[in-house]
């Protein structure tokens, strides 16, 4: 491979670029020059056939008329002198040849074949010239032109030429390779050896500048890039050595971040696994409780004052709503150990939010503000009935109770990308931190738990969010402070079937 690199070298290209330059030079100046040699000669001959075509109007009609051979052939012989005729001959009317003078190795036979089929060469070419007396053919003059000596003297002033180009391409090769060498090549080959040693590694190198043109500049470029990079070089070994102190300190970083991480995890475990235990605690006394209390508000043990049967209402309703609150916490115990179950079953969804409003209009109402149901055309979905319901239950519920004056709608509306289900309100709306916070367990948006306005465990919206995961879609929610809240159930397309089920 170093071989075939050095064979196209610059200078190799150079050369062979110029050779191949002037050869194309020499060969077209060449070539014309023959050409334009060949047509002067041909003129010439041609100038001189018209020179001769007139001599033979001097030819005596009386020497045809009495046949005086002698005064032909001496006419014959003046013509046969110059040196590109071949033979020159006078005829007869009917072709006969008339003079007897010959040019030596030219025979009668000879002429006659050549009157009779054409010349037998290219180089040799056939001139008549008739003589006439009054309109009376008296006979023919014709002379054989030879082209060959023609053909010898251009070839050979070719040749000459040749050598002469040959000598000038060598000389202007030569002068023209010493000038770029001194100016282009000797440059390049300085800014090679230096890049060689940057490439070693050595950026102290210093390329010598000789000419004040593009080279010289480049040079002075390449010396100032091997001074930055050597600067930087330096610079780079300083903060290398930075570097690897700040990998030593990340490392220990990350390691303790592993452990944290990994106690976070082991506590969240426990933490799953605590609220699994005491919920399934807790529900068990609660069950009786409510139990209990249902079995004294129907007075089954006997009557009771109006003032205990207040009591068993609110030990009731409070028994619910902690037993509630256990369950979803365990729910979401189970969902972050990974261990909830969804059972799917294709669910009208126009007849489960039908329900769910008709369970929650009682509450609008008591508020004294309008639960409108605008939903149409819903789709038969693949879902869990029972947790689809309390996701209703619980942004139904959450949009009533932070509305106090106004209207809670629920719609739908499904295109390409899935169906959607929402459920808008005009109460006190959030801000963007607030949405993020209201996602989170246990968190309070509007108020701390000591100081909170609303009744609530903060379990509704992060329960709801985490089984629309569990069912391949999404909650999201859009809302504006003082305006209202839209909260979105998006379900993706495969969970519909073909029908569309009528709310």
């Amino acid at each position: 491979m170093a071989v075939l690199k050095n064979i196209f070298s610059l200078r190799i290209k150079f050369i062979a670029a110029i050779s191949v330059i002037l050869a194309v030079t020499l060969s077209l100046t060449a070539m014309y020059g023959h050409r334009a040699q060949e047509r002067l000669l041909l003129e010439s001959l041609d100038e001189r056939l018209r020179s001769l075509g007139t001599f033979t109007a001097l030819i005596s009609p009386e020497s045809l008329y009495t046949f005086d051979i002698t005064t032909l052939d001496r006419f014959v012989e003046q013509i046969n002198a110059d040196p590109d005729i071949r033979y020159a001959v006078i005829t007869n009317p009917v072709g006969g040849v008339i003079t007897t003078v010959r040019p030596n190795g030219i025979t009668l036979e000879d002429i006659n074949k050549d009157l009779a089929d054409g010349p037998r060469t290219d180089h040799v070419h056939l001139e008549r010239f008739v003589i006439t007396d009054g309109g009376e053919h008296l006979g023919t003059v014709v002379i054989c032109v030879d082209l060959e000596r023609m053909q010898d003297l251009t070839r050979q002033n070719l040749y000459e030429q040749l050598l002469l180009y040959l000598a000038i391409i060598v000389f202007l090769g030569s002068v023209i390779f010493f000038v770029f060498h001194l100016n282009v090549l000797r440059p390049v080959y300085s800014l090679i050896a230096g890049a060689s040693k940057v490439s070693e590694g050595r950026y102290d190198a210093v390329v010598p500048v000789t000419t004040s043109d593009e080279l010289g500049r480049l040079a002075e470029c390449f010396n100032y890039m091997t001074s930055k990079i050597s600067v930087e070089q330096s610079e780079l070994h300083d903060l290398n050595d930075v570097l690897l102190k700040e990998i030593e300190i990340r490392k220990t970083t990350e390691m303790a971040l592993y452990d944290a991480k990994e106690a976070a995890e082991n506590a969240s475990k426990a933490k799953s696994e605590f609220l699994a235990s005491m919920s399934h605690e807790l529900r068990t006394p609660l069950n009786s409780i409510i139990g209990f209390a249902e079995m004294m508000k129907y007075e089954i043990k006997g009557p009771l004052t109006l003032e205990y049967r207040e009591y068993t209402d609110l030990i009731t309703c409070s028994g619910r709503l902690l037993l509630e609150t256990v369950n979803s916490i365990l729910d979401i115990a189970k969902i972050e150990a990974g261990k909830f179950e969804l059972y799917r079953e294709p669910v009208s969804m126009g007849a489960l939010v039908d329900e769910v409003v008709t369970l929650m209009d009682v509450q609008a109402q008591d508020k004294g503000i309008a639960l409108k149901n605008e939903t149409h055309d819903m789709h038969c979905l693949v879902v869990d009935s029972m947790r689809m319901k309390q996701v209703f239950l619980n942004i139904i519920g959450n949009a009533i109770k932070f509305t106090n004056t106004g209207e809670v709608t629920v719609y739908n509306h499904c295109n390409e990308l899935g169906h959607n289900i929402s459920v808008t309100d005009t109460g006190i709306g959030m801000s963007p931190d607030q949405i993020e916070l209201a996602l989170k367990p246990f968190s309070q948006v509007h108020g701390t738990v000591l100081t909170r306005r609303f009744q609530g465990t903060g379990l509704g919206l992060s329960f709801s969010s985490q089984i629309m995961k569990l069912h391949g879609g999404e909650l999201t929610i859009t809302s504006e402070e003082h305006k209202g809240t839209t909260v979105t159930l998006h379900f993706p397309p495969d969970l519909g079937d073909d029908q569309a089920l009528a709310s």
